[in-house]
Protein backbone atom coordinates (compact mmCIF):
# COMPACT_ATOMS: atom_id res chain seq x y z
CA UNK A 1 0.00 0.00 0.00
CA UNK A 2 0.90 3.68 -0.64
CA UNK A 3 -0.11 6.39 1.50
CA UNK A 4 0.86 10.13 1.57
CA UNK A 5 -0.87 11.19 4.57
CA UNK A 6 1.05 10.44 7.67
CA UNK A 7 -1.65 9.79 10.10
CA UNK A 8 -3.45 7.34 7.78
CA UNK A 9 0.08 5.25 7.52
CA UNK A 10 0.57 4.98 11.18
CA UNK A 11 -3.42 3.44 11.11
CA UNK A 12 -2.57 1.29 8.42
CA UNK A 13 0.69 -0.35 9.99
CA UNK A 14 -1.86 -0.58 13.18
CA UNK A 15 -4.43 -2.29 11.21
CA UNK A 16 -2.23 -4.87 9.01
CA UNK A 17 0.42 -5.40 11.82
CA UNK A 18 -0.55 -9.17 11.45
CA UNK A 19 -0.24 -8.76 7.63
CA UNK A 20 3.13 -6.75 7.79
CA UNK A 21 4.73 -8.77 10.03
CA UNK A 22 4.38 -12.17 7.74
CA UNK A 23 4.99 -10.20 4.99
CA UNK A 24 1.94 -10.33 3.52
CA UNK A 25 1.67 -6.81 3.27
CA UNK A 26 3.84 -3.44 3.02
CA UNK A 27 3.05 0.04 3.27
CA UNK A 28 4.86 2.45 1.78
CA UNK A 29 4.78 5.92 3.25
CA UNK A 30 4.90 8.54 0.61
CA UNK A 31 4.42 9.34 -3.03
CA UNK A 32 3.93 6.49 -5.63
CA UNK A 33 5.51 8.23 -8.12
CA UNK A 34 9.20 8.30 -5.59
CA UNK A 35 8.37 5.41 -3.85
CA UNK A 36 7.85 2.86 -5.87
CA UNK A 37 11.06 1.49 -5.91
CA UNK A 38 10.71 0.95 -1.46
CA UNK A 39 8.56 -1.85 -2.10
CA UNK A 40 10.54 -5.00 -0.73
CA UNK A 41 8.06 -7.78 -1.69
CA UNK A 42 6.06 -9.21 -4.65
CA UNK A 43 2.92 -8.79 -4.15
CA UNK A 44 -0.26 -10.68 -5.50
CA UNK A 45 -1.96 -7.84 -6.78
CA UNK A 46 -2.41 -4.42 -6.78
CA UNK A 47 -5.59 -2.22 -5.98
CA UNK A 48 -5.78 1.26 -5.53
CA UNK A 49 -7.22 4.63 -6.78
CA UNK A 50 -4.55 6.07 -8.89
CA UNK A 51 -4.53 10.40 -8.27
CA UNK A 52 -6.15 11.38 -11.99
CA UNK A 53 -3.08 13.57 -12.51
CA UNK A 54 -0.35 10.92 -12.38
CA UNK A 55 -1.98 7.57 -13.17
CA UNK A 56 -0.90 7.43 -16.36
CA UNK A 57 3.11 7.97 -15.39
CA UNK A 58 2.37 5.51 -12.95
CA UNK A 59 0.81 3.29 -15.36
CA UNK A 60 4.05 3.60 -17.49
CA UNK A 61 6.47 3.45 -14.41
CA UNK A 62 4.65 0.04 -12.98
CA UNK A 63 4.92 -1.59 -16.75
CA UNK A 64 8.36 -0.57 -16.87
CA UNK A 65 10.18 -0.64 -13.19
CA UNK A 66 8.38 -3.54 -11.85
CA UNK A 67 10.61 -6.93 -11.85
CA UNK A 68 7.28 -8.58 -11.89
CA UNK A 69 3.50 -8.24 -13.69
CA UNK A 70 0.65 -8.87 -11.31
CA UNK A 71 -3.01 -8.37 -11.59
CA UNK A 72 -3.79 -5.03 -11.02
CA UNK A 73 -7.75 -3.45 -10.08
CA UNK A 74 -7.14 0.35 -10.39
CA UNK A 75 -9.42 3.41 -10.39
CA UNK A 76 -8.83 5.94 -12.73
CA UNK A 77 -10.11 8.79 -14.54
CA UNK A 78 -12.77 7.88 -16.80
CA UNK A 79 -11.26 9.43 -20.41
CA UNK A 80 -8.29 7.82 -19.17
CA UNK A 81 -9.56 4.13 -19.09
CA UNK A 82 -11.20 4.53 -22.46
CA UNK A 83 -8.05 5.88 -23.43
CA UNK A 84 -6.43 2.55 -22.33
CA UNK A 85 -9.12 0.34 -24.22
CA UNK A 86 -8.99 2.13 -27.10
CA UNK A 87 -8.66 0.74 -30.51
CA UNK A 88 -6.26 1.64 -33.38
CA UNK A 89 -6.83 4.67 -35.87
CA UNK A 90 -9.21 6.41 -33.08
CA UNK A 91 -7.80 9.60 -31.60
CA UNK A 92 -7.48 8.23 -28.30
CA UNK A 93 -5.19 5.22 -29.15
CA UNK A 94 -1.97 6.27 -27.86
CA UNK A 95 1.59 4.92 -26.67
CA UNK A 96 0.03 4.05 -23.22
CA UNK A 97 -2.58 2.57 -25.03
CA UNK A 98 0.24 -0.02 -26.85
CA UNK A 99 1.73 -0.39 -23.54
CA UNK A 100 -0.99 -1.50 -21.87
CA UNK A 101 -2.25 -3.80 -23.85
CA UNK A 102 0.32 -5.50 -24.89
CA UNK A 103 1.19 -6.46 -20.60
CA UNK A 104 -2.25 -6.17 -19.86
CA UNK A 105 -5.67 -7.81 -20.71
CA UNK A 106 -7.75 -4.74 -20.09
CA UNK A 107 -11.41 -4.30 -18.68
CA UNK A 108 -13.56 -1.40 -17.50
CA UNK A 109 -15.24 -3.28 -14.78
CA UNK A 110 -17.90 0.01 -14.25
CA UNK A 111 -17.88 3.25 -14.32
CA UNK A 112 -17.99 5.57 -10.52
CA UNK A 113 -19.93 8.65 -10.68
CA UNK A 114 -18.13 11.48 -8.99
CA UNK A 115 -20.73 11.49 -6.16
CA UNK A 116 -18.63 8.42 -4.47
CA UNK A 117 -15.80 10.56 -3.41
CA UNK A 118 -15.28 13.44 -0.77
CA UNK A 119 -14.78 15.72 -1.58
CA UNK A 120 -16.59 14.80 -5.07
CA UNK A 121 -13.80 15.48 -8.63
CA UNK A 122 -14.97 17.51 -11.39
CA UNK A 123 -15.05 14.22 -13.30
CA UNK A 124 -16.39 10.71 -13.64
CA UNK A 125 -14.11 7.47 -12.68
CA UNK A 126 -14.01 3.98 -13.56
CA UNK A 127 -12.64 0.85 -12.21
CA UNK A 128 -10.38 -0.87 -14.46
CA UNK A 129 -9.06 -4.48 -13.95
CA UNK A 130 -5.25 -5.38 -15.11
CA UNK A 131 -4.88 -9.25 -16.67
CA UNK A 132 -1.53 -9.97 -17.11
CA UNK A 133 -1.38 -11.44 -20.61
CA UNK A 134 0.66 -14.55 -20.55
CA UNK A 135 3.04 -15.39 -21.35
CA UNK A 136 4.67 -12.91 -18.71
CA UNK A 137 7.06 -10.51 -21.08
CA UNK A 138 10.43 -9.64 -19.35
CA UNK A 139 11.50 -5.97 -17.96
CA UNK A 140 13.83 -5.59 -20.99
CA UNK A 141 10.87 -6.66 -23.87
CA UNK A 142 8.72 -4.39 -21.93
CA UNK A 143 10.95 -1.31 -21.64
CA UNK A 144 11.68 -1.60 -25.65
CA UNK A 145 8.11 -1.39 -26.19
CA UNK A 146 7.91 1.84 -24.07
CA UNK A 147 11.06 3.43 -25.68
CA UNK A 148 9.65 2.75 -29.32
CA UNK A 149 6.16 3.72 -28.53
CA UNK A 150 8.09 7.02 -27.30
CA UNK A 151 9.87 7.47 -30.03
CA UNK A 152 6.92 7.00 -32.99
CA UNK A 153 4.09 8.50 -30.93
CA UNK A 154 6.22 11.02 -30.52
CA UNK A 155 4.35 13.73 -33.23
CA UNK A 156 1.30 11.66 -33.98
CA UNK A 157 0.74 12.62 -38.03
CA UNK A 158 4.38 12.37 -38.74
CA UNK A 159 5.05 8.84 -40.23
CA UNK A 160 7.02 6.24 -38.10
CA UNK A 161 9.74 6.31 -40.92
CA UNK A 162 9.77 10.82 -39.93
CA UNK A 163 9.74 9.58 -36.54
CA UNK A 164 12.29 7.11 -36.55
CA UNK A 165 14.59 9.46 -38.53
CA UNK A 166 13.98 12.14 -36.31
CA UNK A 167 15.10 10.29 -33.04
CA UNK A 168 18.10 7.87 -34.02
CA UNK A 169 20.40 9.52 -35.16
CA UNK A 170 22.91 5.81 -36.12
CA UNK A 171 21.64 5.02 -39.68
CA UNK A 172 22.69 1.43 -38.96
CA UNK A 173 20.24 1.33 -35.31
CA UNK A 174 18.10 2.97 -37.53
CA UNK A 175 17.67 0.32 -39.93
CA UNK A 176 17.75 -2.02 -37.86
CA UNK A 177 14.28 -0.45 -35.99
CA UNK A 178 13.39 -0.16 -39.67
CA UNK A 179 13.66 -4.15 -40.63
CA UNK A 180 11.28 -4.87 -37.67
CA UNK A 181 8.14 -2.78 -38.87
CA UNK A 182 8.94 -4.02 -42.56
CA UNK A 183 9.36 -7.52 -41.42
CA UNK A 184 6.05 -6.96 -39.55
CA UNK A 185 4.01 -6.23 -42.52
CA UNK A 186 4.13 -2.30 -41.66
CA UNK A 187 4.26 0.18 -44.43
CA UNK A 188 6.80 3.14 -42.65
CA UNK A 189 4.38 5.47 -44.50
CA UNK A 190 2.18 4.50 -41.79
CA UNK A 191 1.38 6.36 -38.36
CA UNK A 192 1.80 4.85 -34.90
CA UNK A 193 -1.97 5.00 -34.19
CA UNK A 194 -2.90 3.06 -37.26
CA UNK A 195 -0.80 -0.22 -36.24
CA UNK A 196 -2.69 -2.89 -34.60
CA UNK A 197 -1.43 -4.28 -31.25
CA UNK A 198 -0.61 -7.10 -32.46
CA UNK A 199 1.91 -5.88 -35.23
CA UNK A 200 3.40 -3.57 -32.41
CA UNK A 201 4.07 -7.01 -30.64
CA UNK A 202 6.18 -8.45 -33.42
CA UNK A 203 8.16 -5.51 -34.07
CA UNK A 204 8.99 -5.85 -30.32
CA UNK A 205 9.33 -8.96 -30.34
CA UNK A 206 11.92 -8.56 -33.09
CA UNK A 207 13.60 -5.89 -31.39
CA UNK A 208 14.34 -7.85 -28.53
CA UNK A 209 16.66 -10.58 -30.87
CA UNK A 210 18.33 -7.74 -32.20
CA UNK A 211 18.73 -6.19 -28.97
CA UNK A 212 18.69 -8.73 -26.46
CA UNK A 213 20.13 -6.54 -23.52
CA UNK A 214 19.36 -3.52 -22.50
CA UNK A 215 21.58 -0.67 -24.05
Amino acid sequence: MFELDPVLVRTLHQQFYKEIKERRCDIIAGNMLNTLQDVTITPQAMIGNLPFASASVLLLRLITECNYVIPCFFIVQKELARRIVSLPRTKSFSSLTVLVQLVFKVKIIGDIKAHNFTPPPHVSAALVAFYPRLPARSKHWRCLLADICKICFSMRRRTIENNLKKHLCRKEERSRYIKAFVQAGVSLRQRAEELTVTQWEFVIDYLSVEFPTAS
